[in-house]
């Protein structure tokens, strides 16, 4: 080519895009468009391609959730990428660097019993009589099924029925009834028709009078033993079934942002506006999914609430300290609209929604006391006795085991007797739970029955105007009562002792019990699930029974205890170890497991006084659904931001204690009620920062509560647009606000995307929220993804690129020595990639392809996609191809004259490298300045 009587005008550097309104106008070594390219120092080329590194298996989500985990240990690490997706499904790679993606999910389990029927005349195939229904008494019946046959079945109370139960579904059914006085209460297993047959599991069979909710099925009957097949029906039952459930709910349509700490993954869950379900933490070495924390034991009832299966809570109503009685979820559901009525009986249970609460009230002594007049029945019998008229009659029973007998448990009574009434006793079929598990001679053997009457209305009798009128009677017996008699007076001191020599200090005390996760974290407590423990001698050891199981992810219970004379308020101890002090053994109050439903404990209240102390713990709190979640290096502190009842603050979790929030001083305010969310909290040069929506606050931690912590405002007006909108490198942090990108060094935060004005105006704010940033600092470049013009999820990256530039500086510059605008020679510069992704990292990944070149093999740039694919994907370095689509790389570069001079165009002369399709352009208007562009593709 022949350029003679033309002067060359060579292309030394290229620069950032800059956008104008007249790109003409702009001087040589800028761009007009720069689009997916790469630039070096002094050079430009296509952007590296991208390749999938995994796919889930639906292959039909995008990818909202993205982390890189890394499992520390002695002998080396294990790296652990996640992914979530859109659907709520949860995965890793296994191993790092294969591919191959493992579904993530930790499942409990509750006991079922499976009951298949068929044949018969009828189309009820089993049932369990209850006798007959009392008239205008209002009656309740539950009972959770699962449909695993082929046709609907019915579950029918033989005074009404259900609603069919379709093949497949898993529901609680609940029957409400008014006894007729002539129908008996039944519990039906209904086929559809005579000839189905059925296979269903069931559980937690319950039927109850509204006025009491005391569950009247007989305890050998609740596992649906017994029960009778009905008109030659024939009926197999299996005992040992399960029902599977997920211990972390994955909420669907949601992101998940991840905090890496403690050889764990903490995860939040939300829209990236607002909470969507629970926390979660994935733990690297088991692979096990659990909470994030703990409800507190005896939390108080909630109206329309998850629980799961293990949970502990205690009735609304009662007052801070409730009914006296703790009750436990034995199957995960939603509880009701309303809060249902609690039985007091011991194991009593109660439907609630779809959730069944089991009453699992532990209690403490040295002695059988405590005794519960729900341990037994009273009812009338008219004119089988011989009481005279116009008499109350108190009953009350004592218990017996090798030792000798009990003092008086509280009484019942039947009001205003007939002439010749009988008093009739039902012994409950078994003992106080509580008691179960006592060896001879500590275990209980017998019960003794007392009355005593009085005229009606008059004071209830002292317990020593009653007299023994049955003895030595056995659980589930039926004992008849004419009249109270002259037998033997009840035992003044109790000689029923349960345990042998110890040293427990003589007096009232309480304790708590509280539950602690495989991940080490104790829950905490409310005043409604404190027992009062009555030692009433000393040189006893403790026996605790009844003590609750809790959720399945509970590796131990932990006990604690005041001393003699305490209060409920505590103070609250427990031995962690067990130890001997002066030939004293001291047990520990911890229980290791969570199968143990009683033991005995020795300590003394010294002992205990020196011990781990808990009382702090009543102020504990579950950790709510929040927007995203960080662990703070310098504190050794979890951070929240965006927690469910928490807006404008961050809520910080207790020191080297993950998940261990106080509900009263772990908050951290910043600008509070200021109308601005509070987005994220980020470490920087050893600084927290508290970031909101338009401001930024530097936070000041000390050895005190969060709440006293020293907030000052940094910066106002800007703040990052969502959780991923920010992100930090060991010299800057970059955040994205609507005005523009940011980026913050130590002083004031500047504006780094003047330059591309029209980009910026095409991003569609609306989906702001959804904006990503990533530092990379091996390529020293931030991308940020953003939602272009009508796009509703990120679907493009704008990169910019600050090799030459720490300081990020502006790539046009004003010059007073030569009075015109001219190109920096070190500065930013900016470029679009075409990527579509809901977050982009750099992971710790290793991968064995030994085509690679040896940093990209110990990792990558990850993209989660944001296409409805399901894929991961991954820059590779020499690569141009994104999984084998050509790259349209656009990189239009600006005139080599001077600004508004008519100049000819000779030619162009390019020495490209590598280089598949290409096509170059020029501006052949004469009135304008040279334009030359190249397309590779």
């Amino acid at each position: 080519m022949n350029f003679s009587g033309f002067a060359p005008h060579e292309f030394g550097r290229f620069s950032s895009l800059v956008e104008q309104d007249d790109p003409t106008a702009l001087p040589v070594g800028l761009a007009a468009a720069a689009r997916n390219v790469t630039f070096h120092l002094t050079s430009v080329r296509t952007r590296d391609g991208i390749q999938t590194q995994f796919q889930t298996a639906t292959q039909d989500q995008p990818i909202t959730g993205l982390a890189s985990l890394k499992y520390q240990q002695s002998s080396g690490e294990t790296q652990v990428p996640i992914v979530f997706d859109f659907g709520g499904q949860m995965y890793v790679e296994s191993p790092a660097g294969s591919g191959s993606l493992k579904a993530v999910a930790t499942l409990g389990s509750f006991p079922v019993t499976r009951i298949q029927a068929s044949g018969g005349t009828s189309v009820f195939k089993y049932l369990l009589d209850l006798g007959v229904s009392v008239i205008g008494t209002a009656y309740v019946m539950s009972l959770m099924i699962k449909n695993q046959g082929t046709q609907p079945i019915f579950i029918n109370s033989n005074i009404n029925t259900s609603a069919a139960i379709a093949p497949g579904n898993w529901q609680m059914v609940t029957l409400n009834f008014t006894g007729d006085g002539a129908s008996h209460v039944q519990f039906l297993l209904q086929a559809n028709s005579v000839a189905d047959s059925m296979d269903i599991l069931a559980y937690a069979p319950f039927a109850a009078k509204v006025s009491d909710r005391v569950n009247f099925i007989p305890q050998p009957n609740q596992n649906f033993s017994g029960w009778a097949p009905w008109l030659g029906a024939s009926v197999t039952i299996t005992q040992g079934q399960s029902i599977t459930y997920p211990l972390v709910t994955l909420p669907a349509s949601a992101h998940m942002q991840v905090a890496a700490a403690y050889n764990r993954g903490y995860l939040a869950f939300s829209d990236l506006k607002s909470g969507k379900a629970l926390p979660g933490v994935y733990d690297l070495s088991s692979g096990n999914l659990d909470p994030y924390s703990m409800r507190p034991v005896g939390d108080r009832w909630k109206a329309n609430t998850t629980y799961q299966a293990g949970e502990v809570i205690t009735p609304v109503s009662g007052g801070t300290s409730g009914n006296g009685h703790i009750y436990r979820c034995t199957a995960t559901g939603v509880s009701g609209a309303m809060e249902p009525v609690f039985s007091l009986g011991d194991g009593a249970t109660i439907s609630d929604g779809a959730v069944t609460w089991k009453e699992v009230t532990a209690h403490a002594g040295t002695v059988i006391d405590g005794i519960p007049n729900t341990f037994f029945t009273l009812n009338r019998i008219a004119g089988a006795g011989t009481y005279a008229s116009g008499r109350d009659v108190y009953i009350a029973v004592t218990i017996s085991n090798g030792n000798g007998e009990s003092v008086l448990s509280t009484a019942g009574v039947i009001v205003n007797t007939a002439t010749n009434d009988r008093v009739q006793v039902v012994i409950n079929s078994s003992f106080p739970s509580w008691l179960a598990g006592l060896q001879a001679p500590f275990a209980p053997t017998a019960a003794n029955i007392y009355a005593a009457d009085v005229a009606t209305g008059t004071a209830a009798p002292a317990a020593s105007a009653y007299h023994l009128v049955a003895s030595a009677v056995a659980p589930a017996s039926t004992n008849n009562v004419d009249s109270t008699g002259t037998g033997a007076a009840p035992p003044t001191a109790n000689a029923a002792a349960i345990t042998p020599a110890g040293n427990t200090c003589l007096g009232i005390r309480y304790a708590v019990v509280l539950f602690k996760n495989r991940n080490g974290h104790i829950s905490g407590m409310t005043e409604a699930s404190v027992l009062t423990i009555n030692v009433a001698a000393s040189g006893k050891q403790l026996w605790m029974g009844n003590l609750p199981l809790g959720p399945a992810n509970t590796a131990a219970r932990v006990v604690c205890f005041t001393v003699s004379g305490g209060s409920t308020a505590g103070d609250y101890f427990y031995v962690p170890s067990n130890d001997s002090v002066s030939g004293i053994p001291i047990t520990s109050t911890v229980i290791n497991d969570n199968t143990t439903t009683a033991t005995a404990f020795n300590f003394t209240d010294v002992y205990l006084l020196a011990s781990t102390k808990v009382t702090s713990f009543f102020r504990k709190i579950q950790a709510p659904s929040c927007v995203d979640i960080y662990f703070s290096q310098t504190t050794g502190r979890m951070a929240v931001s965006g927690a469910s009842g928490f807006p404008s603050g961050w809520l910080v979790s207790l020191p080297n204690d993950p998940e261990s929030f106080y509900g009263d001083t772990g908050v951290v305010q910043a600008g509070e009620n200021d109308g601005q969310r509070a987005i994220a909290w980020r470490e920087f040069r050893g600084m927290s920062y508290g970031l909101k929506e338009r401001s930024g606050y530097i936070i000041e931690p000390n050895a005190t509560d969060p709440s006293t912590w020293q907030v000052t405002k940094r910066w106002d007006g800007v703040g990052p647009a969502g959780p991923r909108a920010v992100d930090v490198a060991s010299s800057l942090m970059v955040f994205v606000h609507r005005s523009g990108a940011y980026v913050f060094t130590g002083d004031t935060p500047f504006r780094i995307t003047k330059e591309i004005p029209k980009t910026w105006r095409s991003i569609n704010w609306d989906y702001a929220h959804l904006i990503w940033v990533q530092i990379d600092e091996e390529s020293q470049e931030v991308r940020i993804g953003v939602p272009l013009n009508d796009s509703t999820v990120p679907n493009a990256v704008l990169k910019c690129n600050y090799e030459e530039a720490p300081d990020f500086a502006a790539p046009i510059y004003f010059s007073p020595f030569v009075g015109k605008e001219i190109a920096a020679g070190s500065s930013r510069k900016w470029s679009v990639d075409d990527i579509a992704a809901f977050a982009g990292i750099r992971a710790e990944r290793k991968l064995t392809n030994s085509n690679l070149d040896a940093a990209t093999r110990q990792s990558q740039i990850l993209f989660a996609s944001s296409a409805p694919d399901g894929t991961v994907n991954a820059i590779m370095p020499g690569t141009f191809t994104d999984n084998g689509a050509g790259i349209d790389c656009i990189y239009e570069t600006v005139s080599t004259q001077d600004l508004l001079r008519v100049n000819q165009l000779g030619g162009v002369s390019v020495m490209p490298q590598d280089m598949a399709t290409s096509t170059w352009q020029s501006s052949m208007d004469a009135k304008a300045p040279l334009l030359l562009m190249a397309a590779l593709i």
